[in-house]
């Protein structure tokens, strides 16, 4: 009798023991409810860097652990988990409940099979063994025994799947386990994710005259990460950073914007960057585009410049060349004391007045980062009443190398004087032999000239080269 005792009462401590194994074990889960700051940096490349607080309560050795609300598109080898205990092992469950995903837990086994008849508006429902699931068609097992092919997405069928269990796996999530902590803490949650991003825009207002300007620099911010982010502190990174490549790592170098003042916004810098701190916090929703004033109102003085390429030929060409001459804003980046604007990249739009005081959008292009103070050059479009008229009028081989002629007919037909900057680029060393108009610079590779073209005006250019070979 006492060794029946012995042995019930070491059944009951084994029992005890194992249920208190089994409920120490069990998942504990950190949902979004816990977060109390979220910071995001956003690149101009469709990249962020996540860092979150949340808190944590006292964490048991060994027990999985749940990271919930996490973004869809993180990047698993840049987590960072800290204020967890030492991580023993950490995942990323992106296995989501789909359509395909749930018809493959489902094959061999019943499914209820629901069937519409638009003639009598009844719907019939019948058990059925799923086969197989081939793209849109599915083989079923009637309960006669037969069977059946079944179209798949058509309103006719349906489907009906009890899942397996209740805990289908709607948003990714990261499952890791810790040595375990002895206390609650404030944990913080880093990574890199794809699916947010900004990009600069400026809007350039010029006046009538086109030589003054105001400038007002606009950032968008951009999220298709697939999870909204509230409440978040949000910084902004200018310019392009590389990221790891395979199968060797790529240098961290590419030049960005510098400082910027104004609107509330602060600036610092890390590494060889620099980045734009928001003042106040912002909330992201998915698939939302978020604009937020980054650069005030500045007035500037302007000059509109008129170009033109000319692409010279180191062989023979025959027919004239009719072109457009490209009309150009020009700026320089506020650089006075205490205003020092540099300029992110981005895209500018450039608005004017037409006759009737109404603003029309003139054009506009990508211009590049640029420090303050220099040169702001935005390409507007085509000069409609400023065409080119270019013409190879000689071609000779000589002794290493060759003579090149050629004619360039400039026709201003607006009411207005426009000046232009012709620039012929050569494709070898060259020489200038004779040229009908003085130049303004001549380099290694090209020769300009600045052409005056007074209203309803033409104007002829003709210039000789020796292109060397050797």
């Amino acid at each position: 009798m006492r060794i029946r005792h012995l042995s019930l009462y070491t059944a009951l401590t084994a029992s005890l023991l194992l249920g208190s194994q089994t409920q120490a074990r069990e998942e504990v889960s950190i949902t979004a409810d816990s977060r109390t700051r979220l910071d995001l940096t956003l690149y101009q490349q469709n990249l962020a860097l996540i860092q979150e607080q949340r808190k944590v309560p006292a964490l048991p050795a060994q027990t999985p652990i749940l990271l919930q609300a996490v973004s869809p598109q993180l990047q698993p080898q840049t987590l960072q988990l800290r204020g967890m205990g030492q991580i023993l092992e950490q995942n990323l469950e992106q296995d989501l409940l789909s359509l395909g995903s749930l018809l493959q837990t489902k094959i061999g086994k019943t499914v209820t099979l629901a069937r519409f008849n638009s003639v009598t508006g009844t719907e019939t429902r019948t058990d059925v063994r799923l086969l197989r699931v081939e793209g849109s068609m599915a083989l079923i097992e009637n309960d006669q025994g037969e069977i059946e092919t079944l179209p798949l997405h058509q309103g006719q069928w349906r489907l009906i799947i009890k899942p397996d269990s209740t805990h289908y796996q709607l948003q990714p999530r990261i499952a890791f386990r810790t040595q375990g902590t002895n206390s609650g803490s404030e944990a913080e949650i880093s990574y890199l994710t794809q699916g947010l991003s900004w990009q600069m825009d400026y809007l350039l207002t010029l006046d009538h005259s086109g030589k003054q300007l105001s400038l007002e620099g606009l950032a968008t911010l951009s999220n298709n990460s697939g999870i909204a982010w509230p409440d978040a502190n949000i910084k902004l990174l200018a310019g392009q950073v590389n990221q790891p490549q395979a199968p060797r790592m790529e240098a961290m170098m590419m030049r960005a914007a510098a400082d910027m003042k104004g609107n509330g916004v602060e600036t610092g810098s890390v590494q060889d960057y620099h980045l734009y701190t928001l003042p106040g916090q912002y909330s992201l929703l998915d698939s939302q585009q978020k604009q937020v004033a980054l650069i005030p109102r500045n007035e500037l003085p302007a000059r509109i410049q008129y170009t033109y390429a000319l692409q010279v030929s180191a062989h023979q060409q025959l027919p004239p060349q009719l072109d457009q001459a490209l009309t150009e804003l020009y700026f320089d980046a506020p650089a006075a004391t205490g205003e020092r604007l540099p300029l992110p990249a981005g895209a500018a739009r450039v608005f004017r007045p037409d006759a009737d005081d109404q603003l029309q959008f003139v054009g506009g292009s990508q211009v590049p980062a640029t420090a303050a103070g220099e040169q702001v050059k935005v390409i507007l479009g085509e000069a409609f009443d400023l065409g080119v008229e270019q013409v190879q009028t000689g071609f000779r081989k000589v002794f290493e190398g060759y003579e090149v002629d050629y004619r360039i007919s400039v026709r201003n037909r607006s009411d207005q004087a426009k000046p232009l900057l012709l620039t012929a680029y050569f494709p070898l060393p060259f020489e200038l032999k004779q040229s009908s108009v003085p130049t303004t610079e001549v380099s290694g590779t090209s020769a300009s000239w600045a052409l005056d073209l007074p209203a309803e005006s033409e104007r002829v250019l003709t210039f000789s080269a020796t292109l060397t070979t050797r």
